[in-house]
């Protein structure tokens, strides 16, 4: 339901719930105090979203929430531009052949193992 005016700052003031304020360059303002907003409202015109007698978003009334493209348009302007190839593409076919490793290589030791004997 949307709220106006002296009704908007008269339920912010009694209302117990975070508010989400948007200033007016169209910035969102999260876990806002309602009584601050409320002081912040007093001079201009505000519009207050929310259902059941309680504000849920806050912002100017003037304020348009239009989409900057529509995704008709959007599509329009990817078709424009190329794809780029992609980078690590496998242009081989069928079976990667690697190079075979010499016998003395530690192909999956950690490191060399040596043995300490202490003592006799």
């Amino acid at each position: 339901m949307k709220y106006r005016g002296q009704q908007l700052e008269e339920i912010l003031r009694t209302q117990g719930p975070a508010v989400t304020f948007t200033d007016g360059d169209g910035r969102p303002h999260c876990n806002m105090s309602p009584r601050f907003v409320a002081d912040l409202i007093e001079v201009g015109d505000w519009c207050g979203y929310g259902k059941h007698g309680v504000i849920e978003r806050v912002r100017p009334a003037g304020l348009s929430c239009e989409q900057f493209a529509s995704k008709p348009e959007i599509r329009r302007t990817m078709k424009s531009f190329p794809r780029l190839p992609v980078v690590q593409k496998n242009s081989q076919s069928g079976r990667t052949t690697w190079a075979a490793q010499p016998v003395n290589a530690r192909a999956g030791s950690f490191g060399i193992q040596r043995t300490l004997h202490f003592g006799t």
